[in-house]
């Protein structure tokens, strides 16, 4: 435990962690805790060298990146802990920057029921080889967080870049040779 202190009003054991001894970690961070119920309130943590070259070990942390690092988020409601956002941020081997963020915006407790064990996805299951059936209303309810300022000018200066790149006379002409 590296300290006590409150995070989001409640007091948390904040444990951070690091490469295990002789140096083989593959991750480093903090963990938040509830001092009263031990439930995880939030984690933060970075992907280091080490555990990026291993795509087998950790098939989503790895790949063809410089850096990679996380952080995950809960909230109680009705007595329960959920998960309520992640932040994915990174540094692609080129040196371009990426993030991906994940935000639940509402929740509907009582629902949903564990998935049986039989029927839960294994680590080299590929998804189109999972058969359903397609609810083309599944999505109707759910809603995205818009775009912040900065990131719509950005998705806009992007889209003009490439609609120039696409409209350009020489690149037309490689097209059709």
């Amino acid at each position: 435990i590296e300290n006590i202190t409150t995070y989001e009003g409640r007091p948390v054991y904040v444990i951070r962690f690091d490469k295990a001894e002789g140096g083989k970690g593959r991750m480093k961070g903090a963990l938040y805790i509830d001092t009263l119920s031990y439930a995880f309130l939030r984690a933060q943590f970075e992907i280091l060298p080490e555990g990026l070259s291993k795509a087998n070990d950790y098939p989503l942390y790895s790949g063809s990146w410089k850096a990679n690092r996380y952080t995950v988020n809960y909230r109680k409601v009705d007595g329960a802990w959920y998960f309520s956002n992640a932040l994915r941020e990174g540094v692609y081997r080129d040196g371009g920057i990426y993030s991906n963020e994940i935000t639940s915006t509402e929740l509907q407790t009582g629902r949903g029921k564990p998935v049986p064990y039989i029927e839960r996805l294994d680590r080299g299951d590929e998804f189109l080889d999972i058969t359903g059936s397609y609810d083309e209303a599944f999505w109707r309810d759910y809603n995205t967080t818009p775009l912040s300022a900065a990131l719509q000018t950005a998705v806009q200066v992007r889209n003009q870049e490439k609609a120039q790149e696409v409209f350009d006379s020489t690149f037309i002409v490689r097209l059709q040779t």
